[in-house]
């Protein structure tokens, strides 16, 4: 009964952080006002004219893959910041268990113990990789675009199309690092984009019914921001009314704050009520 209360408060007290900061964020000014319509643009759109009007824009900081960068960054974060509201996403993958870029080494804490490096379940070493890609990608984008890189929100792109190699526990592992690396560094929100089946298909279906699971199998992971605080933005569909639809169609059981939609040649986004 003693175990079956701390896990029940643990679940509001996960569900609360995740209801609250999205409200905090859109206080602070960080979010986009409810309702209205923007774009996400990264490097297919390099050679392409922007919209003239929205009211926020996302804008990705690699070419596809972690540890790669957007040669238009520079110039798409300035037409972004010009619609107020700017924010950042990075790709994120799992490579298990080697990758050309970085792979932490056995019995090395870089920050989470990573026991073996050859495992695809070792929670330690894919948390190590989400947060060095992650570091990567925040580097990338303070070099770019300056300070500002650290002071507007964040979105994880986790999608199927990139290699997620781990179990689905150590999958999850590999995000809560991206979460925790970009919000050590002063990130005031990090949200996550992605479907429902792409969700499930990468981490078992993640969320904060099921987040106490998760920390059984992380072995020598301390999550500092549960995934389940971070919003969620819902990958794309055919029409806004669709879009809107989704609002209430959280995949990991965080706020849902943006909505996607295809806009003529572009992504549009709407942002939800919250």
């Amino acid at each position: 009964m003693r175990f079956a209360l701390l896990s029940l408060l643990g679940f509001l007290a996960l569900s609360l952080l995740a209801a609250t900061a999205p409200r905090d964020a859109e206080a602070a000014g960080l979010l986009p006002a409810a309702g209205s319509i923007g774009f996400d643009v990264s490097y297919p759109q390099c050679e392409t004219k922007l919209p003239a009007k929205a009211s926020f824009a996302v804008v990705g900081v690699n070419r596809g893959l972690p540890f790669s960068v957007n040669p238009c960054l520079a110039s798409e974060f300035a037409w972004a910041d010009s619609k107020g509201n700017a924010a950042l996403y990075m790709n994120t993958a799992n490579p298990a268990p080697q990758s050309s870029f970085y792979w932490p080494s056995s019995g090395s804490s870089d920050p989470a113990l990573c026991r073996d490096n050859r495992s695809l379940s070792d929670s330690g070493c894919a948390y190590d990789y989400g947060w060095h890609a992650a570091e990567n990608a925040l580097l990338t984008a303070r070099d770019t675009i300056g300070a500002s890189a650290s002071s507007v929100v964040w979105w994880l792109d986790v999608e199927t199309a990139n290699s997620w190699n781990g179990t689905p526990a150590a999958n999850a592992a590999d995000i809560q690092g991206s979460i925790d690396y970009l919000r050590s560094q002063g990130v005031p929100m990090v949200g996550i984009y992605s479907t429902g089946y792409q969700w499930g298909a990468i981490t078992g279906g993640y969320s904060t019914t099921t987040a106490s699971q998760y920390l059984q199998v992380w072995s020598g992971v301390a999550p500092s921001n549960p995934i389940g605080q971070s919003p969620n933005w819902i990958a794309g569909l055919s029409s806004l009314k669709r879009a809107q639809a989704n609002c209430t169609s959280s995949f990991s059981g965080g706020a849902v704050v943006i909505a996607q939609y295809r806009s003529g040649s572009f992504d549009g986004n709407y942002a939800c009520p919250q």
